[in-house]
């Protein structure tokens, strides 16, 4: 019998509630899979040869001690098959990848990279307000997922961050539409479009993160046709050709041109319970 090894966390054994109809989807399918938190990698080896590829999934605290997450990956991927492949792990875990891409059929939002922070000067957010064109700013680890350790801010904000200090952080534009409409996420499988959401705030609420974590409410997204081609105009453009891959954006209010907010290639949620048969989907991508 096929057996599919799912790599997820300690803090997650079972995976989530809406991952269960996808594992029903795999014994239905006639194989079979088993559960192993990332960090036991290394003590399962000698198990490895049972199974026929291994796929990532609810990984979320990787971005806590990312150096033996990505240890751990590499030599499970040096003995059986890794999806999404390590290569793809090692291009998307650090934000740089977003200054990095080719943006057709997106927008890209304007950023940069900041070593060892210790802080802004007001004199730096001015001149990034005329360059940038905006007032608010967002800033956030170059790794990092959920929202931690992710800040707005204007020139009239302490500018300091103490979390944030010594580590490597992303400066970015703020995008006032993820709080007035929030963010779509679209879920390609096997380079096909699967099913969609979008993700928001109460706009009454101060919080900006979407994140279920933070308050953040979800619901089912149909996109439109324009926005279906701008997308696959993008991942054509980028060779993005994979099992699954998730693109978070917002719409620009007046242009409605996508503005890129994540390609996400590692561990995304994907949101099944949204969905019609993305379960069989996702499956038939990992073993085509």
């Amino acid at each position: 019998m096929e057996q599919l090894l799912i790599i997820s966390d300690l803090n997650h054994p079972k995976l989530i509630p809406d991952d269960h109809k996808f594992l029903e989807t795999i014994k239905n399918s006639g194989r079979d899979y088993k559960i192993l938190p990332w960090e036991n990698i290394p003590s399962f080896e000698k198990q490895f040869a049972n199974f026929s590829k291994a796929l990532i999934r609810t990984t979320w605290n990787y971005t806590l001690n990312f150096d033996t997450f990505l240890n751990n990956l590499e030599f499970l991927a040096s003995k059986l098959e890794l999806v999404n492949p390590i290569s793809t792990i090692k291009e998307n875990y650090h934000k740089s990848y977003l200054l990095n891409l080719n943006y057709e059929g997106m927008k890209l939002i304007p950023g940069e990279i900041i070593q060892n922070f210790s802080g802004l000067s007001h004199s730096k957010i001015q001149k990034l307000e005329k360059s940038w064109d905006t007032q608010d700013f967002v800033i956030k680890p170059v790794v990092g997922g959920s929202g931690r350790d992710t800040f707005k801010f204007n020139k009239s904000d302490e500018l300091t961050f103490p979390t944030l200090h010594n580590r490597e952080v992303f400066l970015q534009k703020f995008t006032p539409e993820i709080k007035n409409f929030g963010e779509i996420s679209v879920m390609i499988f096997g380079g096909k479009f699967s099913h969609a959401v979008r993700k928001f705030q109460d706009v009454s609420k101060e919080e900006f993160r979407i994140q279920q974590e933070h308050g953040g409410n979800c619901e089912a997204y149909i996109p439109s046709e324009t926005e279906l081609a701008k997308i696959d105009k993008f991942l054509t453009a980028n060779k993005v050709d994979l099992p699954y891959a998730r693109v978070d954006y917002c719409l620009e209010t007046n242009s409605n041109e996508l503005l890129l907010m994540e390609l996400e290639l590692i561990e995304p949620e994907l949101f099944f319970r949204f969905s019609q048969e993305g379960e069989a989907k996702l499956l038939k991508s990992i073993f085509s």
